[in-house]
């Protein structure tokens, strides 16, 4: 078993889903042939009828960085050290934390971060990728990560320039995206340029993770559907693949506390938490950036340091 593999195995997990997620490892992470859209569920054709309800990844009008956090010399910045796996990655990987190191606290991007951080949190897909746990994100010294891939980013679209409303994760196609707290499977529904996002309410009700950009059907897999209840590490789906050939997790948060559910999915389907490049973030719209770090520290703690 590699040491990504063992990500999710210490701390947290209960028993069911600390089995499959060691199955699924042992395994070496393998996929069985893609599903039949032969006889679609009920609620999946649904979805496929209304459409897509994201925006596709768009142009950068302000480049990426050539060098992403964690890659290089960490003597300035890493407050943890995590090996690099495969014979090309021989550079470590650095796990921030800002609440130990200001230097590297989040900036306020424009709309107020994901509040009420989970007591136990898991990084939200299982990856071999060579910048797994980096998370792109803007601090008062500059960006960490690819400029690109953080939240608030430049867009530029068909339609115009928008605000990138999550986070772009490193991942390859077919790793399997876990759920990254406990809670309650909100929504399936169609993404952009043929992938899909699972929508998952947290146990409080308080919060929605929008996990952007898995292969369609590959849910079925783990026998996932709306108003399933799933517990942390969790697996969910699995990474798609754009039309383009991009390989990501996108990852959204929103604070909908005291919202029903079918307000919060018909807000979802209409558009409404997009973000125009000249307005106000969406009320709803929360920045991923410390609910990632938080999930990415804690991830390393149990892989290397057995706690977390």
């Amino acid at each position: 078993m590699t040491t990504t593999g063992r990500v999710l195995l210490a701390g947290g997990l209960g028993l069911g889903t600390l089995w499959l997620v060691r199955r699924l490892v042992d395994t070496g992470l393998k996929r069985p042939a893609r599903p039949s859209e032969a006889e679609l569920e009920p609620w999946e054709r649904e979805a496929l009828d209304v459409g897509d309800v994201g925006l596709p990844e768009g142009h950068d009008p302000a480049g990426i960085d050539e060098v992403p956090v964690g890659r290089g010399s960490p003597a300035d910045y890493c407050i943890t050290l995590a090996a690099g796996e495969g014979d090309d990655d021989t550079a470590p990987h650095c796990v921030l934390d800002p609440l130990s190191d200001p230097r590297f606290a989040p900036v306020d991007r424009g709309a107020p971060q994901a509040a009420g951080e989970p007591s136990n949190s898991t990084w939200p897909v299982l990856t071999s990728h060579r910048s797994r746990l980096v998370v792109s994100y803007w601090t008062q010294g500059g960006v960490r990560g690819y400029s690109g891939r953080a939240f608030a980013a430049k867009r530029m679209d068909n339609d115009g320039p928008r605000k990138h409303a999550g986070i772009d994760l490193f991942a390859n196609d077919g790793d399997i995206v876990v759920a990254p707290e406990d809670g309650r499977v909100l929504a399936i529904l169609p993404f952009n340029a043929g992938t899909w996002a699972v929508y998952l309410r947290s146990v409080l009700d308080d919060r929605v993770v929008n996990l952007g950009e898995v292969e369609k059907l590959s849910w079925r897999e783990f026998g996932i559907k709306p108003g399933q209840t799933v517990h942390v590490g969790q697996p969910l789906a699995r990474i798609g693949v754009q039309t383009k050939g991009s390989t990501m997790l996108h990852l959204e948060t929103y604070g909908v506390d005291g919202v029903d559910d079918e307000a919060v999915v018909a807000a979802i389907r209409a558009g409404d938490l997009s973000w125009p490049a000249d307005s106000a973030a969406p009320a709803w719209l929360r920045d991923p950036t410390a609910y990632l770090l938080t999930a990415a520290k804690r991830t390393y703690q149990r892989e290397q340091l057995g706690t977390g």
